[in-house]
């Protein structure tokens, strides 16, 4: 389990009652309401790839003669492929491969333990570089109704390891249009700078695992481990859940995020929903622009996390830059007043759940 910051855990009410709706054969349990144009259950995940023929091979290690079989290879496309028992990808103490491998239209399930009997996650990526997911979904299997205790999910959806000492060192990797829930994160990202990149966008992440009386920390996009962040790319993702944890997650506190960028993503709910770096100290380049809080889920803390300081930590000598953030009030919701819809939203911290708004924007 990895590391993580001590938070206060005062407890508030969100507004709506919990929805539910047909996904995949399985009623979600918190159904995110963007305005049109935002990831959701319709347009990610497998099902969805334009050119889905409504089946899927199940995946074997052994090759028998299909595109879904044998060891995964560089330069090689996965096309529709069910990995009913999640996928290991590398080989720990054998840096470098496999390279350019592509999964769309792909299924990954995986049990409590994950793949490989042990990794808790359903794709564990130990080593090789430049690997994406496009067009796939990433679950517990054996699921039947949500939400998804402790027991019933996985860790992580994409556990990207980097521990050099220990023979692991994956490398870049890029997901878009995938779906990603029953987990306590979405996607670990150990190591991303600026000749290994790690792109995370267009994606639907929501309904976390739940935390089994606070055994773990549910996330959805998490950076707390392995070497150093920097030019991390979070673009056009809907991030939507109940947890004890971050939605967006970029948790280290003792080195700085350089050139990470957080744009146009719909978040709502969480506990913090917004981590941008702990405290902020050594945060350069940084970019958080275009980004929609909705009023699905009320934060039970906090909108961002509380070591924010607007003032100190997005000012323009550090070259980081907060613009054209915004409030949506979700119709029904229950929140009000409903002007507040298209209001600003400023980086301070408030205690009271919902973002700190503003009729101008943040300009520093």
């Amino acid at each position: 389990m990895e590391v993580r910051h001590s938070r206060p855990m005062n407890l508030i009410a969100r507004l709506l009652p919990v929805c539910v709706i047909g996904y995949s054969g399985i009623a979600a349990a918190v159904v995110a309401q963007p305005p049109p144009g935002w990831p959701n259950a319709s347009n990610s995940g497998y099902q969805a790839e334009p050119n889905y023929p409504g089946t899927y091979t199940t995946y074997s290690e052994i090759p028998n003669g299909t595109e879904c079989s044998g060891p995964i290879q560089s330069g090689k496309t996965y096309k529709y492929c069910y990995f009913p028992n999640g996928l290991k990808i590398g080989t720990a103490g054998v840096p470098g491969t496999p390279t350019d491998v592509t999964f769309i239209g792909c299924l990954f399930e995986s049990n409590f333990n994950g793949a490989d009997n042990g990794s808790q996650a359903v794709v564990q990526y130990a080593n090789g570089d430049r690997i994406r997911f496009s067009y796939s979904t990433f679950r517990p299997s054996g699921i039947t109704s949500l939400p998804v205790t402790y027991e019933q999910g996985v860790e992580y959806g994409i556990n990207q390891v980097e521990a050099p000492d220990s023979g692991y060192g994956a490398g870049a990797f890029s997901v878009d249009h995938s779906d990603f829930w029953g987990l306590a994160a979405a996607a670990q990202i150990g190591l991303s700078n600026q000749t290994q990149p790690v792109t995370i966008s267009d994606s639907y992440i929501h309904d976390a695992r739940q935390d089994g009386g606070g055994i773990d920390h549910t996330d959805g996009i998490l950076s707390s481990d392995g070497d150093g962040v920097s030019y991390l790319t979070i673009n056009h993702n809907t991030i939507v859940s109940e947890a004890n944890n971050e939605g967006i997650a970029l948790q280290y506190d003792t080195q700085g995020y350089d050139h990470v960028t957080v744009t146009n993503n719909y978040v709502s709910g969480w506990h913090n929903t917004v981590d941008f770096g702990g405290v902020g100290d050594g945060n350069t380049n940084d970019t958080f622009t275009g980004n929609v809080f909705g009023t699905d889920l009320m934060p039970t803390n906090s909108a961002l996390y509380i070591a924010y300081d607007g003032d100190g930590y997005w000012r323009s000598s550090l070259n980081n830059i907060w613009r054209n953030n915004t409030f949506y009030v979700v119709p029904g919701s229950g929140y009000t007043p409903a002007s507040d819809s298209g209001r600003y939203w400023v980086p301070q911290w408030t205690d009271q759940g919902w973002p700190s708004l503003s009729d101008t924007d943040w300009n520093q």
